[in-house]
C-alpha cells in the first residue's frame, strides 16, 4: 500500500517541495487518517494548522491500481461544515489568516465540494482579499462554486469543469482545439469581475489562458513524455503556477514553468510532488526524462528521501 496526502494537502506538499514555504488550512477528524496524514505532512516540511471536528471523518480516497492503471477507487467523506464545531475551524483559518496576510504572497484555494469551505468561510477569504490587493488569490474549484469566488485573481479550472460552469457540452473534439479552449479561458474571465487570469487544463492537449491585464490569450501543448498516472496533475499545476507568478515571472513563463510540473507529475505513479530541482532539470532539457536528478546537493537528497519513504517509494 501506498499513502499520500491528496486534495489541499497535495496542493501544500507539491508548493513546499518547489522551495516555496507553505501553510496548510484544514479540517480533520479525530482518526488514525488524520494522524497519518499530518505525519506525513510534516515529514514534508509543510506547516500545518489543522483543526480536528467532531462527527467529522478525515477524508480517504482508494484507488485500486493494476499494472499502473486505476481500476476501481471508492471515497470515505463526510461534510465537515455539518459537524457541531466546524465553525471553530471556519474562526480559525480567518484569524490565522489575518494574523499572516501581510507576510503572504498568494492563497491558494482547493475546494473540491468536500464540505471544508462554506459558503460564509469563501465570503471571508476574498474579504481579506479586498484589504490586501497584493496577496494573489488562486482558486481551484469544482464548477457548482467556482463562480463564487469572484475576488480570485486565477482560477483554473480543466476542461470539462470550465464547459459545466459554462453551461456547454464537454466534446472530446472541443477539448483538441486551441481556440475554442481559448475562448473558454476569456469567457471564464468575463463572469468573474477581479479575474486577471483564467487557465483551461487540458490534460494531454495542455493548456489554454486569457490575460485580461493585456487582452491576450493563448495555448501550450503538454509536455508530457511518458505517462503513468494523472492523479494530482491539477493540484501540481495550480501549485506550480502559484509558486512561478509569486517568483516574477511573466504569465506565459509561468504557464511553462506549470505545464512542465504537470508532466513530470503524470510521470509518477500515485499522488506524487514535483521537486524544484527535477523540474529545473526538466525544463532545461526536457527530452531526457530518465536521467533526471540524478546529481544535488546533500540538503536536497535528504528531503527527497524523506519525502519518497513517506510514500512508501
Amino acid at each position: 500500500d501506498m499513502y499520500c496526502p491528496g486534495g489541499a494537502a497535495h496542493v501544500a506538499s507539491s508548493v513546499q517541495a518547489l522551495n516555496f514555504p507553505s501553510i496548510l488550512f484544514s479540517p480533520v477528524g479525530s482518526d488514525s487518517e488524520a494522524s497519518r496524514l499530518l505525519f506525513a505532512l510534516d515529514t514534508m516540511n509543510v506547516v500545518v494548522s489543522s483543526t480536528a471536528l467532531s462527527e467529522y471523518s478525515t477524508p480517504v480516497k482508494t484507488r485500486i491500481m493494476v499494472g499502473g492503471s486505476q481500476v476501481l477507487r471508492f471515497d470515505k467523506e463526510t461534510k465537515a461544515f455539518d459537524s457541531p464545531t466546524y465553525s471553530s475551524f471556519s474562526d480559525n483559518v480567518i484569524f490565522k489568516l489575518k494574523a499572516t496576510l501581510k507576510d503572504l504572497k498568494a492563497i491558494v484555494v482547493s475546494d473540491y465540494a468536500k464540505g471544508a469551505i462554506s459558503p460564509h468561510l469563501c465570503s471571508a477569504i476574498q474579504g481579506l482579499r479586498v484589504v490586501s490587493p497584493n496577496t494573489f488569490l488562486f482558486v481551484d474549484a469544482k464548477p457548482d462554486s467556482l463562480l463564487a469566488w469572484t475576488q480570485a485573481d486565477c482560477v483554473t479550472p480543466n476542461f470539462s469543469e470550465a464547459c459545466s460552469v459554462l453551461g456547454l457540452d464537454s466534446k472530446a473534439s472541443s477539448a483538441k482545439s486551441d481556440s475554442f479552449c481559448e475562448g473558454l479561458a476569456k469567457s471564464l474571465a468575463e463572469k468573474l469581475p477581479n479575474l486577471s487570469l483564467a487557465v483551461v487544463t487540458r490534460a494531454q492537449n495542455g493548456c489554454s489562458w486569457y490575460d485580461k491585464n493585456t487582452n491576450k490569450s493563448g495555448s501550450l501543448p503538454a509536455f508530457t513524455t511518458c505517462k503513468s498516472d494523472v492523479i494530482g496533475a491539477g493540484d501540481t499545476f495550480i501549485a506550480a503556477l502559484a509558486v512561478a507568478i509569486c517568483e516574477g515571472r511573466d504569465i506565459r513563463d509561468s504557464l511553462v514553468f506549470a505545464n512542465s510540473a504537470s508532466a513530470l507529475a503524470v510521470s509518477k505513479p500515485g499522488t506524487s510532488v514535483v521537486h524544484r530541482m527535477e523540474l529545473d532539470m526538466f525544463m532545461a532539457r526536457p527530452t531526457q526524462l530518465s536521467s533526471l536528478a540524478k546529481m544535488m546537493s546533500q540538503q536536497a537528497a535528504t528531503s527527497w528521501a524523506q519525502q519518497l519513504r513517506s510514500t512508501n517509494e
